[in-house]
Parts: structure tokens; sequence; C-alpha cells
């Protein structure tokens, strides 16, 4: 391998004009197996792609850890290793971008509300910059004998170049393969012609698939054929790839003694196509100390000159210029850097590629650049008659053979931190808003999560219903997913009232109105879910947590039960189950040997001990008293809507006294529906509104718990919506549910509610305002990793809207007839 010393000194190659689109393309060969380019003899690199992470809204003591982590990661690099840092912000194709969001009809009456509702992702992907993504990489390059000897040294970096990468934010990062990296050469390439790649190596006619390198091979072509554009023509202040992709190649020139991270962030969300490269290349520690020790000495020589002079001229020497007396400083603390501070030299060129379809296009987007540049102080110049080489330099191949370097210590060339904020979407997602910051369309599809189950929190009149009907309309819309609300409120009624007002292919929604007042509705609480011959769990030991918490609330809110209460509920379960079991293990239940309430109550007065019958005493008033009304088998649903797309268990006239039974009897409801929906291969989506009132109790909790630990499996997306998060948290249970959630919406939130999810989440005070007097609609969802702002504001004039309120202030007089016809009717 050269020396570092013979790299620095390499003599100039002879000059060579590329007459092709081939010989124009910067690199000598790709290998397949291993993700390695060839950029020239004996010199490789390998690329990384690494996402985003929340610079913008995050706490200053965070930023300070971000900044921290970034100089770690530029110092692990040795001098025998240049790199690149890369920020491609490329467009998407709007139309394919509207066609994955859109809701396509389905003439159920309902497309009325999917028009309207795709007119308004329109409007906010208009208002954002969703045509404009932004990738991140991380390119190494080394020189090495071969590219066996290459690819080892890359697997000892591999490791180490991903973990440092982590710990800035938790920023995901992975390595690329040759394809990967090939189809991010291609798309810069062939702007607007992305879905394209890989069709030179089909053999077959039969549309465009994956990139093939054996077909490649098989058809005599290179990669450089495979990604190259139909022409390239540099000109000395811009080129253009094919027949109008215009670009620009400029570089800055001149930085200021102090500059913000802000700025590279600023310029690199201008919201246009633009490759950004950062180019650092490490200079050794022994020739940083040489280079700052010279600079030193001639700094302090100039001084002395200075003094010596002064004197000579009879006035004191410490009237000498103020620019010596600071470059002998900067010298000094240059060397206290590189001595005490472990700080690194690099020699930085910064480099920026933008495009446009358009000569005056283009010309607008340099002024925007340099504007933005200026406001900071920064100087931004175009690469006059070295556009070829600029291009070159902002491709991710960490290949700069352009001389506009600067001399930056570790922290000073960290302010180019490639980070800004976290965006969310995916293609057929839910929409949830708007980014806040980006103004970019937030699309989420929470199946995708590894716990899809999650919260959503906020005071009254923050919008938290509204939040919760506004995806599950989108569910029903746009899927074929069945939607579950447990409802102590009477919230959804009057929303499923109009759904099958609209529908045209009869009722698609069902509501179990639950009251010790309607005789025609019973739920019974024992009664067990489907059989799943796949799984291999006892009935009555997943029965055994909800029953407990039943039998609590029915002895008391306050006191726990009798000492030795579990086991003899455990002992009366398995008693009164004992003859409808075999039946249902083998897949033909009796319906008529289904035990109720009344049975267990009658079945623990029985038994001789004591606690059986205080147990017992104290359920009877639930069981064959003024308060039986789950002690009944259920009763069979209406023909024209046994099969509902929603079904609402509306509890809000229980009482007070039943209220938590009946929270907790509806929610097993749910349970038994998801594990049918799962036979059936169906999603179920549910929604638990006024959550607190199942946590009174610490088995309903345990209830409540596997439901959301098992629901991923059984095809189920759970949301439990409250107020205060405050009392919550005393909990153990809900803590530990909280802290696993990879879902959470935060809505307006009151100052003890703030103050308990900064110390759960680690919000910084940015993220906080953003759940701090916000509108209704506004706040910070959390997503897996993610934590992003968000607007989710409908129109008040569309008929979503109207569709979902229930608040009687927005309500123009029909409405309110209307909504008093539904409540009167309920």
């Amino acid at each position: 391998m050269k020396e570092k010393k013979d790299r620095l000194v390499r003599k100039s190659k002879a000059l060579k004009i590329p007459t092709t689109v081939q010989e124009s393309i910067p690199y000598e060969f790709v290998y397949p197996e291993n993700g390695i380019i060839e950029t020239e003899a004996g010199v490789f690199c390998r690329a990384y792609s690494f996402g985003d992470i929340n610079w913008a809204c995050a706490k200053e003591e965070e930023q300070i850890s971000f900044f921290t982590s970034f100089c770690a990661l530029l110092n692990s690099f040795d001098a025998m290793t240049n790199f690149q840092i890369l920020v491609n912000n490329h467009t998407l194709d709007i139309q394919e971008f509207e066609r994955n969001a859109m809701m396509p009809a389905k003439n159920d009456g309902l497309d009325e509300l999917r028009s309207e509702y795709n007119e308004i992702l329109r409007e906010r992907i208009r208002s954002g910059c969703n045509s404009l993504r932004s990738d991140r990489y991380l390119i190494v390059s080394i020189e090495a004998e071969s590219a066996a000897a290459a690819s080892n040294q890359f697997a000892r970096m591999d490791t180490q170049i991903v973990s440092l990468v982590n710990k800035i934010g938790k920023a995901e990062c992975k390595a690329l393969n040759s394809t990967d990296l090939l189809r991010v050469l291609y798309d810069i390439y062939n702007r607007g012609d992305e879905e394209a790649f890989g069709a030179k190596t089909q053999l077959d006619n039969l549309g465009r698939k994956s990139f093939d390198f054996t077909n490649l091979h098989r058809l005599g072509l290179t990669t450089k054929d495979a990604i190259g554009p139909q022409s390239m023509q540099f000109k000395p202040s811009y080129f253009i790839l094919g027949e109008n992709n215009f670009g620009r190649a400029e570089y800055v020139n001149a930085l200021p003694s102090q500059l913000s991270t802000e700025f590279y962030t600023e310029l690199t969300s201008l919201g246009f196509a633009m490759l950004s490269a950062v180019h650092y290349m490490p200079l050794p520690q022994e020739d940083a100390l040489r280079k700052t020790r010279n600079k030193l000495i001639s700094a302090n020589a100039n001084v002395v000159d200075a003094q010596k002079k002064a004197a000579r001229s009879g006035y004191s020497g410490e009237l000498i210029s103020e620019n010596l007396k600071l470059a002998s400083r900067e010298a000094n603390e240059l060397l206290a850097d590189l001595q005490i501070r472990d700080q690194k030299l690099f020699e930085v060129s910064i480099v920026f590629c933008h495009f446009a379809n358009s000569m005056e296009e283009l010309n607008q987007q340099t002024e925007l650049i340099r504007s933005t540049a200026r406001k900071n102080l920064v100087t931004v110049n175009t690469l006059t008659f070295q556009q070829e080489n600029g291009f070159a330099a902002a491709l991710p191949l960490a290949r700069n053979e352009l001389s506009v370097k600067r001399t930056l210590t570790t922290e000073t060339a960290a302010v180019f931190m490639p980070f800004r904020c976290q965006e969310l979407s995916e293609e057929k997602g839910i929409c949830y808003g708007t980014n806040a910051i980006s103004q970019n369309l937030i699309s989420v599809d929470r199946r995708n999560l590894t716990n899809p189950s999650g919260w959503l929190f906020g005071v009254p009149g923050s919008g938290k219903s509204f939040a919760a009907k506004t995806e599950l309309i989108s569910v029903i819309l746009n899927s074929d997913a069945e939607v579950i609300i447990v409802d102590p409120e009477r919230e959804y009624t009057p929303l499923l009232y109009r759904l099958n007002k609209m529908s045209s292919v009869g009722d698609i929604a069902r509501i179990e109105h639950i009251s010790v007042s309607n005789k025609d509705t019973y739920i019974n609480p024992l009664e067990l879910p489907p059989f799943d011959a796949s799984s291999d769990t006892d009935p009555i030991s997943d029965l055994l947590p909800y029953v407990l918490g039943l039998c609590q609330n029915m002895y008391s809110a306050t006191y726990p039960m009798p000492q030795g209460c579990d086991s003899l509920v455990d002992r009366a379960l398995h008693d009164i189950f004992a003859s409808y079991l075999p039946g249902y293990l083998a897949g033909h239940p009796d319906p008529r040997l289904m035990p109720t309430l009344r049975n267990l109550q009658q079945q623990l007065m029985r038994y001789n001990e004591a606690a059986a019958r205080e147990l017992a005493l104290s359920m009877e008033v639930f069981c064959s008293g003024s308060l039986d009304l789950f002690a009944h088998q259920t009763t069979t649903v209406k023909a024209d809507v046994q099969h509902p797309r929603i079904t609402v268990y509306d509890i809000a006239d229980t009482g007070s006294t039943l209220l938590p039974i009946a929270m907790a009897v509806a929610t097993h409801q749910v349970w038994n529906k998801l594990v049918e929906n799962r036979l059936k291969g169906k999603n179920t989506y549910m929604y638990f509104d006024e959550i607190a009132l199942l946590f009174s109790d610490a088995n309903s909790a345990e209830f409540l718990k596997m439901l959301y630990k098992r629901a991923r499996k059984y095809g189920g997306v759970a949301t439990s919506l409250t107020q205060n998060i405050e009392d919550l948290l005393t909990n153990p249970t809900v803590r530990t549910m909280l802290s696993n959630a990879e879902f959470l919406v935060m809505l307006n939130q009151s100052a003890l509610d703030k103050g308990a999810l900064a110390q759960l989440l680690d919000l910084s005070e940015t993220q906080l305002g953003f759940v701090s007097d916000c509108e209704p609609g506004s706040g910070l969802l959390r997503c897996g990793k993610a934590m992003v702002p968000f607007k989710n504001q409908i129109p008040p004039e569309t008929k979503l809207f109207r569709l979902m309120n229930t608040n009687l202030k927005n309500m123009s007089n029909e409405e309110l007839e209307e909504m008093a016809e539904i409540l009167k009717n309920t």
C-alpha cells in the first residue's frame, strides 16, 4: 500500500478530455459482490445510507450530544481515509406520489367522502415539499492493493461506522450494496426517468424489473452503459444531462470566523433537487501539528517584528495591529485544540450541484443559494470551467479533484451537520396531517410497526376524539379492515348513524347500546372467542385476569378482594366451564352450555370458604339483583347488520356503578372480535375512549396489557384515548405500556401532563412547545423512533368535518336538529 505522504503528493495525471458519456462517469469498475466501486486505480469507495434525526426540535443538551457524536464520527477516520457526507435532495414523481396517497372509488355511497379526502390530500401535497425526498449518505474512500484487500478493510470498518452513526440521535445506518449505489447514481444522471433503472439489463421485454449484473454481462454492457444519460454537455458555468436536465456546480469559497449549524441545514432544505457534498481529507496528526507550530512561529515573529518597530518609532508595543495579535491567539488556540482537546485537522471541500428544467429556473436557484449563504456571511461561487469536476465531486463516490479546500478543525468541520427533522412517509399509509417543520405529508401504516398499538392524549377540546375519527374514517374508506369502538361518552354514535345513512350497500355500522333499561341488548362477559386451533394457550387462563378484574369491580372500587379469591375464582371458572369446554375445543361449541356471570356467582356460593361466600354476596346485585345487566347470554343481532364494518359499544347509559364493569366487558368483546377476525384474515382497528376507567383495577390493566402485547399477532391495531396522563403514570403497568408504545399522538396538554410526558419520553422544550396552547388537531406524533410535530386540521366547510364533528358550537341549526334526532333515537 502506498504511504499517505506519497498519496498526498501524487503526480498530476495527464489531462484527458472525455469524449463519451461513459468516460465522463468518474469510476473505473463496480464489484457486484461487495458493494465496492473502484473510482481510480487502487482507490476504492463504499457507501452507507443513514436517516435524519430531530435536530431542529431537540433540546440544547441533546444537540450538544448529537454534535459531539458527529465529531466522534469525523475523528474516527485516519489519515489513510478520505470520506464524504452527501445530502441528496431529489424529486419524486408527484403524480405517482398522489396515486399512492389517493383513495380509489368503490361505488358504495361513500365516494363523495373519498373525493373530498383526496382533495384535502392534494392541497397538503401542494403546500409542502412532498415532491422532494432527502437522502443522506456517508461515502468512504481508501487505497488498497486490490479489491479483496479493500473488502477486508471495509469489513472491519462497517461495524464501527454503523455504531458511530447510530449514536447520533439513533440515526439508522446501513451499508449499500452495489445495486443500491448504482440506483442512486442512475437517479442522479436520469432525473425524471428514475423508474427505468435496470431496464437495459432485461432480456425478455416483460417490463422493467430489477437491475441484473448477469444480464448486463450477457448483453456486453458495462454498468456505465446502464446508468448513464443519453448525453452530457458541460458548459463554462452549467451542464446539461440528457435533453433538458440543467445543472450547476457551485462551491463554498469563504467562511466566517464563526458559523452556526443552521447554515448547512437551511441550505440543504431549499426545496429543489440538489446534491450537497462535504469532502473530508484528514491530515496526519504530525503534519497538522507541524503546520500549526509553523503558523504559530510565523504569527509570533510578526508580533515581535511589529513590537520592535513600535519601540523604534517611540510608541508602546501594545499598540500594534489587532490582526497580528488575533493571528497569534488563533494559532495558540489551534495548537491547544490539537494537543489537548483531541481535535484533528481536515482539508474540507463543500460542493453543491442543483438541477432544474430550464436555465431560468437554474438561475433563480443559484440566486436563492447565494442569498441564503450571504445571510450567514458565507460566500458561494460557481465553478467556472470546472463544471465536470464539480459534478463529479458531488456524486456519491468520495472522489474530489477540486483544488478549493479549507483547513478546519474537527469541531469547525462538524458544523456542516446533515440533519434537520425526521419525516414519516409510507406508501398506502394513513395521513396524519403535515409535518409542522417541513410541511410535508405524514403518512404512516401502523401495521408495519413492531408494536402498532398506541395512545392518544389531549385535554378536552384538543381534538382527541376527532383525531381518532379521522383515522378510523381513513380505515373504512380505504381498506376492508373492521373497526371496533368502546364508547363511554356517546361520542361516536352520531358518526355511525351518518355513515349508515350515506351507505348505498346497507348499514355498515352497528351500535350496541348497553343500558340497564335496554332489554334488547345483552353481552355475556364470560363468552369465549372463536376457537383457534393454532393457539396453544388455555382459554381459561386467558380469561382469568379479565374475570378477576370484573370480580374486583363488583366487590369494591377501594378495597382488594379477600385473600384467596384469585384461586377461588380460578377454581369456579374451571367448574362452570367443564361441560362447555369439550365441545368448544372440538370446534363445535354448544351455546346453551355457555356459562354466565350468574353461574360464576352461584358456583362461588357453593364453596365452603368464607372468602368465596363474601365475594359471591358482593356479586349478587350484579348477577341476580337490580344491576344484572351483564348476567345474561349475549343477544342475537339483526341479520342485516350481522357483519358490520364498524361496531361501537355505547356504554354511556350504564350508570356510574356499572361503567367500569361495562368498560371491561366491552374490551373483552373487542378481544373476542379480534380473534374472530384473525381467523378470517382481516385486520381490526380498536379504539378505547376514556381508557383511564379500565386502569382503576390491576387485573383489568393486566388484561389490556395482554391485548396490546398480542394485538399485532392477531392483525390488530389498538388505540387508547385519555385526557390526563399524569394519574395513569402512577400505575406501573400503564407506565410500561407507554414506554414500549411505538405510536403516540400527543395533542394539547395540561401543565401537569406536559411535565409527566417530558419525563417519560425525554422531550425537549422545543418539542413541548408543540403540545402547549396549540390548535385542536395539532401536537406531537411519536412513530417508532421518530418524534414529529404535526398539524391535522380538517377544513370546517367539508362534509368530512361535519360528519365527524360533535361540537355543538360548530354546528348549523340543521345539524343541531339532526344531532338531537340521533340522540333521541339512541
